[in-house]
């Protein structure tokens, strides 16, 4: 697997995943109605809880189901990643040798006191 956080003196297990497979198996990442994503669940697919609140909130700026706010949750899914975190991903998975480290102080990470790390295991 490939993780986005690792947690110091913590074992890989213990890491937060990079992305979680979609489909509807208790193990999968159930998208637009996924509970894990909305609870920020720690051994859930860092990428796919970046998706799921970032269209989240795309889609509250309109009126709810209405059609432009059903486009901008799909947009908001589509466009979840900031550039560090695609960089990350693509070069960790064309380079799974390669650590890839990322400072706290980087605006794009959530949690200010952890370092993003993609580190194929």
């Amino acid at each position: 697997p490939i993780y986005a956080h690792t947690l110091p003196g913590k074992p890989p297990g213990e890491w937060e995943p990079l992305f979680t497979p979609f489909g509807d198996d208790e193990d999968e990442c159930r998208r637009e109605t996924c509970e894990k994503c909305r609870q920020l669940e720690p051994n859930h697919g860092h990428l796919n809880k970046v998706a799921w609140w970032t269209a989240k909130f795309a889609s509250e700026m309109f009126v709810a189901d209405s059609t432009e706010a059903k486009s901008a949750r799909e947009w908001g899914y589509l466009t979840d990643m900031d550039s560090t975190h695609r960089a990350a991903a693509v070069k960790a998975i064309a380079t799974p040798s390669r650590k890839i480290t990322r400072s706290s102080s980087s605006p794009a990470t959530l949690n200010t006191q952890a370092s993003c790390t993609v580190m194929p295991v």
